[in-house]
């Protein structure tokens, strides 16, 4: 019998975790640390390019809201409630899975934004150079670290221990290899699942193909397992990939300590296509 991802538990439990993420930090900051804004506002943008705009249109739009309003929640946290409470409605949430906490959920999230990666890449126009694995991975890994996601530091572990491999380095810096980067944040997930004490996942009900006990990579099939997380998180007619114009206005570097690069912030993506022939002209 042929899997069928449960996509409203999944979009439920992300919905779930982004609210109470969004209130948590409004109960938590009288005002936003410059970083924690730099780290918000990466998130952001990354959510913004690579979210399916029309099946997570509620949280599409909540993000959309909070990129153009980051100057203001930086100076006044609590203007997030504000914003959140108008968006909620259009979150449903009803379907939240109690055993789903947010560590759960945040990965949830980044298996969608990292399909979204592969999906939506070439439909980015103007500065492709952002359109990049280490700004993405950086981006994801400042994330996890800022709100307490990665407990056990596992993401940082292994993004350290890519870094001291010669041809994981070499995947990671490649700025187009957005596939390898699906697979590798799926490789991530495995490992904080597995030392939690529960199954590494796909599961061989759900997924047969995954497994490849003729193969030399830890009986995984990764073809399979991609093909997998393709149709978990982003299902074929989801939604029809979306043009989109990306514009510079400041750069910033990254933790001198970090191994890939720099990262960029502060862009602007205009989504309407009419728009796009406009600025091409």
């Amino acid at each position: 019998k042929k899997h069928v991802p449960n996509l409203p538990q999944i979009y439920a439990d992300i919905n779930f975790f982004v609210l109470d993420l969004m209130g948590r930090i409004t109960r938590e900051s009288y005002s936003l640390s410059s970083h924690r804004k730099r780290v918000l506002q990466e998130w952001f943008d990354l959510l913004h390019w690579t979210l399916p705009s029309k099946d997570f249109s509620g949280l599409h739009n909540l993000v959309k809201d909070l990129r153009q309003n980051m100057d203001i929640i930086y100076q006044n946290p609590p203007y997030l409630s504000e914003l959140v409470m108008h968006a909620e409605p259009l979150l449903p949430v009803a379907l939240h899975s109690v055993d789903c906490d947010n560590v759960c959920a945040f990965w949830k999230l980044t298996h969608v934004v990292s399909i979204g990666m592969v999906a939506q890449h070439t439909y980015v126009l103007g500065d492709l150079d952002r359109i990049t694995v280490k700004h993405a991975l950086d981006t994801l890994l400042d994330t996890a670290l800022e709100f307490g996601l990665d407990p056990e530091q596992h993401f940082q572990t292994m993004f350290t221990e890519c870094h001291a491999e010669p041809n994981c380095a070499t995947e990671l810096k490649d700025s187009k290899g957005f596939t390898f980067l699906a697979l590798w944040l799926w490789e991530v997930h495995n490992r904080i699942e597995r030392y939690g004490g529960r199954k590494m996942w796909p599961l061989p009900v759900d997924c047969p193909r995954c497994y490849d006990p003729g193969s030399n990579e830890e009986f995984w099939n990764k073809q399979a397992v991609f093909d997998y997380l393709s149709n978990e998180y982003w299902p074929k007619g989801m939604q029809t990939p979306r043009l989109v114009v990306l514009d510079t206005t400041t750069t910033t570097t990254t933790n001198k300590n970090r191994p890939f690069g720099t990262i960029l912030i502060g862009y602007r993506f205009l989504r309407h296509v009419p728009m796009v022939f406009v600025l091409l002209a």
